[in-house]
């Protein structure tokens, strides 16, 4: 009997310290690059050529750089417009992002990153990998395969 209540705690604490970990909050790097099926570095133009209209500048896309856009992109045709106490949450992590290479980010956090990331990457063109790399970064856990 001391057996069976000694595995069914022991059972029960593991249970506690997995569901505690998924719920704990998590650095993640920000300045790591986002790539291309082939590897390659995704870049974006920052800078236009006034001549030419051509790109003159190009910076990486990092996870940092999409998860700015994503959070601070207003969408002109959206039905749901943010509250302001919603756009004020989204600037202050947009600017803790920025301004950090790493940031400690708790699950609700993560969350709102990993919906607006995938809101902001079918809207200005990218594939579905960059949804994919962005998850895996922020939430490994959310990605099934």
């Amino acid at each position: 009997m001391n057996t069976l209540r000694w595995c069914f705690g022991a059972i029960l604490f593991f249970a506690t310290m997995v569901t505690a970990s998924a719920d704990e909050p998590r650095k993640i790097n920000f300045l790591t690059a986002i790539v291309d099926q082939d590897g390659k570095t995704i870049t974006e133009c920052v800078k236009l050529s006034e001549d030419t209209s051509k790109c003159a500048e190009t910076q990486d896309l990092t996870l940092g750089r999409l998860a700015v856009a994503a959070l601070t992109r207003q969408y002109p045709a959206d039905p749901t417009q943010l509250s302001g106490e919603d756009q004020v949450r989204r600037a202050l992590l947009a600017q803790t992002i920025y301004k950090n290479g790493e940031a400690v980010l708790d699950t609700k956090d993560i969350d709102l990153l990993c919906t607006s990331i995938a809101k902001l990457v079918p809207r200005v063109g990218y594939s579905a990998s960059v949804t994919l790399q962005a998850w895996q970064l922020l939430d490994p856990v959310r990605v099934k395969k």
